[in-house]
C-alpha cells in the first residue's frame, strides 16, 4: 500500500467522519431545542408578557420521585389575586422556598388564563433548565447547518 492511496483512505474516512457529525449535531440541536419548547415555552411567556401579582405560598404538596435514589420534592402552592378572585397553582420548582408558609412571593402570570402563573424568583432559576438548552441547541443546528453547507460546496474529488 502506498502512502498516496493511504493519505486517500484517511482523507475518505475523514469526509465520512464529518458528514456523520454534521448529522449528529443537527439532530442534537433540534432535540435539545425540542425539550427547552417543552420545558420553557409557558414560562418564557411569563417572563416576557405576564404581570406581576403578590402572591402568596399557602403549602407545599409533596411529589414523589421518579427513581429511587432521588430525595423527595415540593411544589409550592401560591395563591393570588386577579379580578377579585383567588387564583391557587402549583409552581414548578420550590426547593428554595423551605422557609415555610406563609411566604410572600412575586407571581408572574398571564391574565388571560390566570392559572398559568410562575413564581418570580429575579434570578437565574427562572431560566432553569430550559434556556441553557436552548442556547446549546440553537449553537448545535447552526454548526451542523453552516457544516451541511460547507459540505455541500466542498467538491468531491476522489
Amino acid at each position: 500500500m502506498t502512502t498516496h492511496h493511504f493519505a486517500s483512505q484517511i482523507q475518505c474516512w475523514g469526509r465520512a467522519y464529518l458528514s456523520v457529525a454534521v448529522y449528529l449535531q443537527i439532530g442534537l440541536g433540534l432535540l435539545l431545542l425540542g425539550f427547552a419548547q417543552q420545558t420553557g415555552l409557558e414560562r418564557l411567556a411569563l417572563l416576557w408578557d405576564g404581570q406581576r401579582a403578590a402572591g402568596q405560598i399557602v403549602r407545599y404538596i409533596e411529589v414523589e420521585p421518579v427513581r429511587f435514589s432521588e430525595s423527595v420534592w415540593f411544589k409550592a402552592m401560591v395563591v393570588y389575586e386577579h379580578n377579585g378572585q383567588q387564583i391557587e397553582f402549583a409552581d414548578w420548582n420550590s426547593r428554595e422556598y423551605a422557609s415555610g408558609v406563609p411566604q410572600e412571593v412575586v407571581v408572574l402570570f398571564d391574565p388571560q388564563q390566570p392559572s398559568q402563573a410562575m413564581i418570580r424568583r429575579g434570578n437565574v432559576l427562572d431560566w432553569m433548565p430550559w434556556a441553557p438548552f436552548a442556547v446549546l441547541g440553537v449553537f448545535l443546528l447552526i454548526v451542523g447547518l453552516l457544516g451541511l453547507v460547507r459540505q455541500s460546496n466542498t467538491p468531491k474529488n476522489s
